[in-house]
């Protein structure tokens, strides 16, 4: 009885070291592709997951958050913002007040939430051509809001 549940555990064994070994083979050209990443990257999706899994929020992991420096109106961050994307080329494409329209609709005060959408078409079409996704991500969005606090 003995010989019988070591052969099976011997088995069994050689199933998984089989089974890893398959596996090792079958993605191993999607785990060299990791060289071919940016240096940083590592860093960055670490972060990503971290934040993912203390929060259970994707969309809060993929999004960088800069507080504006108190005595800051949202004139000021507005306009410094423009500015900054025309000093680096970077056209603003659009610009959505997303407060006002969910005044007009509720009737009631709200936050302010601006979103800007920004673009430079050469890098919009660098992203295009490495991959048909990133179109989801275009124009690249920054949002001016006001949190739950009131900062």
């Amino acid at each position: 009885m003995f010989k019988l549940i070591w052969n099976l555990l011997a088995l069994l064994g050689l199933v998984i070291v089989a089974g890893i070994v398959a596996l090792g083979v079958q993605q191993g050209s999607s785990i060299m592709n990791l060289k071919n990443f940016d240096p940083k990257s590592v860093e960055v999706y670490s972060e990503m997951a971290k934040t993912l899994i203390e929060t259970g929020n994707a969309a809060e992991a993929t999004v960088w958050k800069v507080p504006v420096q108190d005595g800051l109106s949202w004139e000021d961050v507005e306009d410094t913002m423009r500015f900054v994307a025309n000093e680096h080329n970077i056209k603003n494409v659009g610009e959505l007040p997303l407060y006002k329209e969910v005044e007009a609709i509720s009737g009631e005060p709200y936050r302010f939430i601006k979103i800007f959408m920004f673009c430079n078409a050469m890098t919009a079409a660098r992203m295009i051509d490495y991959s048909d996704a990133f179109s989801a991500y275009l124009p690249c969005r920054v949002t001016l809001l006001e949190d739950t606090s009131g900062k």
